[in-house]
C-alpha cells in the first residue's frame, strides 16, 4: 500500500507553548516559566495564561516575547534537548506537534508508538513555512523539525523543511501554499495539518479537497481539544462517525 504524504503549515504557536522542561530552560529563572507552565497545564486553552501576581496575561506575553528573542535557527538542536516528553498533554506543545500527537492518539492504536505510526503511514513530512529566514514561523519550523526528531528518532529522516511561503499579504500566502500543493502527485494520499494562519490555509485546502479524492485537511480545534478531519465529501470530529455532506444545491450534512 502506498504511503501517505503529510504536509504541515508551520506558524508561531511554538512561542506560546509549554514545550520545555521547567528546570532546563533559562526562562525558569527569570520569568516565572515554571509557575506559568503549571497554570498552562491546568488550563491549556489559555495560551497567554496568568500566574500569581499578574494583572492579566502578563507572564504569558512576556514569555512569548522572550522566546521570540531566544529561539534561533542555530540553536534549534540545543533547545530540542529541553523538550518535555509528555504526550498525555498534547496541547502543551506547538499547534503543529499537538495536532500530530492527537492524530496518533485517534488513528495509531494499532502501532507500537508514534514512531511506528509515522514510519508505517507516511513517506515524508513537509514542514511548509515562510521563506524569510528571520520570520518567527521559519525559525519555529527548524525547532519543530528538531523536536520531531526527539520524539521519534527512528524516523528522523521523514520531516523536511519547505520554506515556500512568500510575501506578507494574505493573497501571497494563499498562492504560495497552493503552489506547494500543486507539486504533489495527483494520485497521492495527502494529510494537510493546518496551523499558522490556518483560517486562510484552510480556505486553500478546501479548494484542493474538491479536486483530490485521497486528501484530508486536519486541524486541532484548541478551544475543545477536538481533532477535525475533512475530506472531499465528509467531516469527522474526534472518534465520532464521519458525516457525509454534499456541496451541491440544497446541500446536506448527515451521518455516513
Amino acid at each position: 500500500m502506498a504511503k501517505r504524504i503529510m504536509v504541515i503549515t508551520v506558524g508561531t504557536s511554538l512561542y506560546q507553548s509549554a514545550s520545555w522542561q521547567t528546570q532546563s530552560v533559562p526562562l525558569a529563572k527569570n520569568l516565572g516559566y515554571s509557575r506559568w507552565v503549571h497554570d498552562y497545564l491546568d488550563n491549556p486553552r489559555r495560551r497567554a495564561s496568568m500566574v500569581e501576581g499578574d494583572c492579566g496575561s502578563e507572564t504569558g506575553i512576556r514569555i512569548e516575547l522572550e522566546l521570540q528573542a531566544l529561539l534561533k535557527v542555530e540553536n534549534a538542536t540545543e533547545w530540542a534537548r529541553y523538550v518535555e516528553r509528555d504526550m498525555r498533554h498534547p496541547l502543551r506543545y506547538s499547534a503543529e506537534l499537538a495536532t500530530m500527537i492527537k492524530l496518533y492518539d485517534l488513528e495509531g492504536q494499532h502501532y507500537r508508538d508514534l514512531s511506528g505510526f509515522l514510519s508505517e503511514i507516511y513517506s515524508v513530512i513537509h514542514l511548509v513555512t515562510d521563506e524569510d529566514t528571520m520570520d518567527h514561523g521559519h525559525i519555529a519550523a527548524h525547532h519543530l523539525l528538531e523536536q520531531i526528531k526527539i520524539f521519534v528518532p527512528e524516523v528522523s529522516d521523514l520531516p523536511k523543511i519547505e520554506p515556500k511561503i512568500a510575501g506578507q499579504h494574505l493573497d501571497n500566502k494563499m498562492v504560495s501554499l497552493s503552489s506547494v500543493l500543486a507539486l504533489l502527485p495527483v494520485d497521492s494520499e495527502v494529510d494537510l495539518l493546518l496551523s499558522g494562519a490556518y483560517k486562510i490555509y484552510s480556505m486553500v485546502a478546501s479548494m484542493w479537497l474538491t479536486q483530490r479524492e485521497k486528501w484530508r485537511a486536519i486541524y486541532l480545534h484548541q478551544e475543545r481539544d477536538h481533532l477535525v478531519r475533512l475530506t472531499k465529501d465528509s467531516i469527522q470530529i474526534e472518534n465520532r462517525p464521519p458525516r457525509r455532506y454534499s456541496m451541491g444545491r440544497g446541500g446536506t450534512l448527515g451521518a455516513s
